[in-house]
Order: structure tokens, then C-alpha cells, then sequence
């Protein structure tokens, strides 16, 4: 479609809850001239959030939910032990047994450079 002139636009979960790949969504990163990954706010500290935690104990990756099955939450309270499945989850621990936080560039756009940048080419 993008071929065609047609500007493509897609929306979606990249990580589960175990923050692994959801489904085939980035098999579509290739096939991008550009990807704008969002934020949302931290439900338990109100910084900005990457990643959900689910509340429940269910081990199965597709949970039909809302906010009563789901948090959005930043790395640290990701990994706070506050329930038993993020007490499981021991990726991005040092040997100490703490997070490691790591803090992340941010590049933002406003929409009117982007399409300034679009309507260049």
C-alpha cells in the first residue's frame, strides 16, 4: 500500500506482559520508513510508562483486560516485587538483585515536523 502513495499507519502492543515480542507486530519494523514508539504514564509513580504489568496470576499471554487486569508502568515499578510474577522475572537484575536502570535518550517529534519532513521528500 505504501508503494501505491498511501500512507500506512499501525497501532499496537509490541511486548507482553513478560516483555517478549507480541505476536508477529515486529516482523512490520523492517518493512518501516519510520516508527514513533509511545509512552503512557505510570500507573503506581506517574512517570512515563513502557510497559504493563499484569495484576493477575494468569500464565497464558492473551488476557482480555483493562485497567483491572493491567498497569502501565515505567522499569522500575515494573520490576518492584509487589506481585509473584515480576518476582520471577530477573532479566534486567544486577547480581546485587537490582534493577538496572539505564536512562534512555528520548527523541520527540511534533506532528507538524514530521509532516514538514514527509511533504521534503
Amino acid at each position: 500500500m505504501a508503494n501505491t502513495g498511501k500512507t500506512v499507519i499501525v497501532a499496537a502492543l509490541d511486548g507482553t506482559f513478560q516483555r517478549k515480542a507480541f505476536g508477529s507486530i515486529l516482523n512490520l519494523v523492517p518493512l518501516a520508513e519510520s516508527v514513533v514508539k509511545l509512552t503512557a504514564v505510570c500507573m503506581e509513580c506517574f512517570r512515563e510508562a513502557s510497559y504493563t504489568k499484569r495484576l493477575g496470576l494468569e500464565k497464558e499471554v492473551e488476557v482480555i483486560g483493562g485497567a483491572d487486569k493491567y498497569h502501565s508502568v515505567c522499569r522500575l515499578c515494573y520490576f518492584k516485587k509487589s506481585s509473584a510474577q515480576t518476582a520471577d522475572n530477573k532479566e534486567n537484575y544486577s547480581v546485587l538483585g537490582q534493577p538496572i536502570e539505564i536512562p534512555a535518550v528520548r527523541k520527540l517529534f511534533a506532528p507538524q515536523q514530521i509532516l514538514q519532513c514527509n511533504s521534503a521528500n
